[in-house]
């Protein structure tokens, strides 16, 4: 901004030809003239968002395009058998019907059977038509027009994506299978998917040892770090067999199958601070079920957020600590690798891992647009419920069609199976917004079933994509969890009470109010989750 006589000027140098543009704003008051630019550059900021939208929106479709092609040319993959699982979740619910209403055959007239009988697509014809759905146009928000420059890469990826998608459906549908396959190969190298037939490509070239061997090594080296006290006072002195076997378990347990196959200098403090968030929901082993549950069952239930928080391990996230220092220091002061990541951490930032923060009214908003910029899927209908009605990650990747019931006075609610406590089941009402973005028949589809570490995973590469932050304003983790964190806020701000929110999110009621309130009526709670809005900021 500028001031050119006694009028200010909007001034910027465009990034597609470099060409300085200049505009009166009109306006000798400092005030507005800020107020103005303010508004020039939200609108900017907004049409970045949409781009970055678009370019996960081609990303996702890539992937499908090729999962799909992937699942018809070699049946016998990962790919292919998803997908048949996927058609039989299809076909079944519609051959049992057909065969009910040929079961009527004599006692109804020919053009009624021929009525109530559906069309079941063959697999091929399945998978065919997954590949030929049309993504979406160019600009995801109306007002964009003018912006195009910002739309220029997606929009290129586009348009090849399409002419594959043409080419594979036509090989495929005349049968020219060895044609699609190399055109399904010529379209991941387009889009730098590793190619079934040529050997990866090494990803890292690193020369040090993996996270796994790195230990191992380290606890046969008797003069190492492990088996020294690291503390200032008493550096030096070895420490007891009983404290080595403390830390040691942590690599046992946890470090070892978080960090499998890492090399040292591929860990970054990200990852530790990952870590601190996954273990502060990992469950002590000294209480059962957990004890006699195997390693991926553990670790499920931590993404899941099953383990009750009394039962949690997150008391020992000082010792992880510990164990995760030793490694690194060793290494570090023995010129291994440049730097500590544990060093870099934001551990002590957030209070021993265990507090999340919310997701501002504008960051969930970016998620929204996200989730119906596209067609439907279970990763963006399991976050739509999470920010509409406040489920667990755990909750949403369990719902069905069967779980949502229309109450007698029209509107629709969540039969929610807990996962986490006694309050955990409990009945929530569909924000009409979810009802409006299709969620119904969405589940009438019997869509693709994923798991709560799939999800976790999926979002956290949206929100990388998005450019979401990793921290609140004060310091507090953002996560999948905190989508559920700003539900509550949002309510808050909407002058719910406390017992409401706690009866729709599945808390214990505070104080005495646990003792006398016995929940709260599903057509009180439906009124007011239908005034959950996100623009309170």
């Amino acid at each position: 901004m500028i001031k050119i006589g006694s009028f200010y000027y909007f001034s910027m140098r465009l990034p597609s030809t470099q060409k300085l543009f200049r505009k009166s704003l009109r306006t000798r008051k400092l005030l507005n003239a800020k107020a103005i630019v303010e508004a020039v550059q939200d609108r900017i900021e907004g049409v970045r968002v949409n781009a970055d939208i678009l370019k996960l929106i081609i990303d996702d479709e890539i992937e499908r395009v090729i999962s799909t092609v992937t699942a018809l040319l070699l049946p016998r993959s990962e790919a292919g058998k998803r997908a048949i699982e996927a058609y039989h979740n299809y076909s079944t619910p519609l051959h049992y019907q057909n065969i009910s209403v040929d079961s009527a055959s004599g006692h109804v007239s020919e053009e009624v059977l021929q009525k109530h009988r559906i069309t079941v697509d063959s697999f091929e014809d399945f998978l065919l038509k997954r590949i030929n759905r049309n993504v979406p146009p160019r600009q995801v928000d109306e007002y964009d027009s003018g912006y195009e420059d910002y739309y220029a890469q997606p929009n290129a990826e586009q348009a090849l994506l399409n002419s594959y998608k043409e080419q594979l459906s036509e090989l495929i549908h005349n049968k020219d299978y060895p044609k699609a396959f190399d055109t399904l190969q010529a379209l991941k190298q387009s889009f730098n998917f590793e190619t079934h037939t040529n050997k990866p490509l090494e990803r890292h070239s690193s020369k040090l040892p993996t996270w796994e061997k790195a230990v191992e090594d380290m606890i046969e080296d008797k003069e190492s770090a492990l088996y020294y006290n690291q503390k200032r006072s008493k550096r030096g002195e070895r420490i007891s067999t009983k404290a080595v076997d403390e830390i040691t378990k942590f690599y046992k347990i946890f470090l070892n199958q978080l960090f499998k196959g890492k090399h040292l200098d591929e860990i970054t403090s990200a990852d530790c601070d990952a870590a601190f968030e996954l273990y502060s929901q990992f469950p002590n082993l000294k209480y059962s079920p957990w004890r006699q549950m195997n390693d991926s069952e553990r670790f499920q239930e931590a993404y899941d957020g099953n383990v009750p928080e009394d039962k949690r391990a997150s008391g020992n996230l000082i010792r992880l600590k510990v164990a995760l220092n030793t490694v690194f220091s060793h290494y570090y002061k023995r010129n291994v690798i440049d730097e500590n990541p544990v060093s870099k951490m934001r551990f002590d930032n957030y209070k021993n891992g265990k507090d999340r923060g919310a997701y501002s009214c504008t960051q969930i908003q970016t998620l929204l647009k996200y989730c119906t910029a596209t067609e439907l899927n279970s990763y963006t209908v399991a976050l739509m419920l999470s920010i509409y009605c406040g489920l667990r990650n755990g909750e949403a990747v369990k719902v069905e069609r069967k779980d949502i019931i229309q109450h007698k006075d029209g509107f629709y609610y969540l039969n929610v199976r807990g996962t986490k406590t006694d309050n955990a089941a409990r009945e929530v009402p569909l924000h009409q917004n979810l009802i409006k973005a299709g969620i119904i028949s969405y589940f009438e589809s019997n869509p693709e079933k994923i798991s709560s570490q799939q999800l976790t995973v999926w979002f956290n590469k949206v929100a990388t994509t998005l450019r979401l932050p990793a921290f609140d304003d004060k310091e507090r983790m953002l996560t999948y969890y905190s989508t559920r964190h700003s539900f509550m806020t949002a309510l808050a701000n909407a002058g719910v009470s406390d017992v409401q929110i706690n009866s729709i999110v599945g808390h214990r009621q505070v104080g005495q109010k646990d003792t006398y309130i016995h929940g709260v009526g599903i057509k009180i709670l439906n009124e007011v989750v239908q005034k959950l809005s996100y623009d309170y900021d």
